[in-house]
């Protein structure tokens, strides 16, 4: 009798590219910075796919190897590289709003995109996977360099909750978007 169940060889082959994404992105949960200052093996490896240079804050590097594993995975190249920094969450934005990939909170699936903005910073400066899609003005994320008080300067990867404020933009990367 063969066994149904799939094995992690399969995983690429059975899930869509947002739900491989995401599956990527809980495999690296609780990664956690070692020495501080934003480096340790993993966290430099996500620097590195990013195109960042170690020490830098790494959410937007922690996004881009995700989707480089993740599409790798389906021999598919990533929407991602046409981003100019690929360490600067608000190139993230930019992109997104140049190839009409901004979508309502309510248009939001799991393995889309979020970006928080910081009006002390004047521009998008948290990134991360939206896992569980708004509903009551709050959703749940998977994130690098964050901590337990949500941070955009944080330690580690994590699943948060977080409001849905005005700050806050939605947006695709590996499906179209509908408005």
């Amino acid at each position: 009798m063969t066994s149904q169940v799939a094995t992690l060889g399969d995983r690429a082959r059975l899930l869509g590219l947002q739900d491989l994404a995401l599956a990527e992105a809980q495999d690296f949960l609780a990664t956690v910075e070692v020495g501080g200052d934003n480096r340790g093996p993993a966290v430099e490896l996500f620097q590195k796919l990013g195109g960042d240079t170690v020490g830098e804050a790494w959410c937007a590097d922690f996004v881009n190897a995700v989707v480089q594993i993740a599409t790798g995975k389906k021999n598919e190249r990533s929407p991602l590289e046409a981003i100019r920094r690929q360490a600067y969450v608000q190139d993230y934005v930019d992109w997104a709003n140049r190839e009409g990939r901004i979508i309502p909170a309510h248009h939001a699936e799991p393995g889309d995109l979020f970006a928080l903005l910081f009006p002390s910073k004047g521009r998008y400066a948290h990134i991360g996977f939206v896992f569980d899609p708004p509903r009551d003005g709050q959703f749940s994320t998977i994130e690098g360099n964050t901590d337990d008080e949500a941070s955009r300067e944080g330690i580690k990867v994590a699943s948060r909750v977080r409001d849905v404020t005005d700050g806050t933009v939605f947006f695709t990367w590996a499906r179209e978007a509908r408005s």
